[in-house]
């Protein structure tokens, strides 16, 4: 009988639940109904996986990708030049978070005001809150509106984002795809260990550059891409993970492995919602050498 790898009972029809391997928040399509039960999987997806979609959420919008459920919802974010804060959504656009005063002065005197924000209702509130500082402005004509959306994202924007969290959830891609694909749990316990909060991360690395290059052909396309490679020579089981074509972190599954040597990639286009198997036109840049040098460190 198959049973959850976090806490251990034993799924049936009444607790099973359908895990997607790469989280849905972030277009993930594969899944499996042999990994977690419902508990387990909401506990997981309220938190780590959260802030897993919380990271990746602006790039979700940026290309309209859908999810199970429609549209990402937009995200607020911080604009890193001018410090204001800003609701990214949907085809590269934003709009501000709070609504932006401009005061016109003339000898230091309020002569005109502007309000800027997308929801006229919030514009309305905010000027009835000035209106009970400032009282004598009630008698301007130059009151102007605007509930234009801002121009299209140019300068970088920061979102917040929990670390520990993050590693978490990534570790849960590396050992949801091994288990998918028949692995046995206790070859990556440790790990299992680390997502159920029992440990550090001693896993997960920032790879630095992309792990994977695109053939000229596939240049534009968003890809998620999961690799596994087992060597008994080097005694290494590594995951690598590249989300929409830029961001790669590896996974330590497990460092003393003995099993037997593998080799397997699974990439889904996220603009054609196309899954595949086939690693043709993907280029491993990859060394166990380069590797040992990342553990290093």
């Amino acid at each position: 009988m198959t049973a959850c790898y976090i806490c251990e009972e034993v799924l049936n029809d009444t607790n099973l639940s359908v895990e997607h391997i790469i989280p849905n928040a972030i277009g993930g399509r594969l899944k499996s109904k042999n990994l977690l039960c419902i508990k387990c999987n909401s506990e997981l997806g309220e938190q780590a996986d959260a802030e897993l979609s919380k990271t990746f959420n602006h790039i979700m919008l940026r290309h309209e990708i859908r999810r199970a459920r429609g549209l990402p919802p937009p995200t607020k974010a911080t604009n890193v030049d001018t410090g204001e804060n800003v609701i990214l959504c949907p085809n590269n656009t934003y709009k501000l978070h709070e609504p932006k005063i401009e005061l016109k002065l003339a000898d230091e005197i309020i002569k005109g005001i502007r309000i800027s924000h997308p929801d006229k209702r919030r514009i309305e509130n905010e000027l009835a809150r000035i209106l009970k500082v400032l009282p004598e402005i009630n008698d301007f004509k130059n009151i102007k509106y605007s509930q234009t959306n801002l121009p299209p994202i140019k300068s970088e924007h920061h979102i917040n984002a929990d670390l520990d969290l993050l590693s978490v959830s990534l570790a849960k891609i590396a050992v949801n795809y091994f288990l998918h694909l028949g692995g046995e749990k206790e070859t990556v316990a440790n790990v299992i260990n680390f997502i159920q909060g029992k440990g550090r991360n001693e896993f997960v690395f920032n790879y630095g550059t992309n792990i994977f290059k695109l053939s000229p052909n596939n240049q534009e396309e968003v890809i998620h891409i999961l690799s596994l490679k087992g060597d008994r020579q080097s005694q290494k089981l590594i995951a690598f993970i590249q989300l929409f074509s830029e961001s790669s972190v590896l996974i330590l599954l497990n460092n003393e492995y003995n099993g037997d040597n593998f080799n397997t990639t699974y990439n889904h286009n996220l603009l054609t919602d196309k899954e595949t198997q086939d690693d043709s036109a993907l280029q491993l840049d990859f060394s166990y050498l380069a590797v040992d040098q990342l553990l290093k460190n």
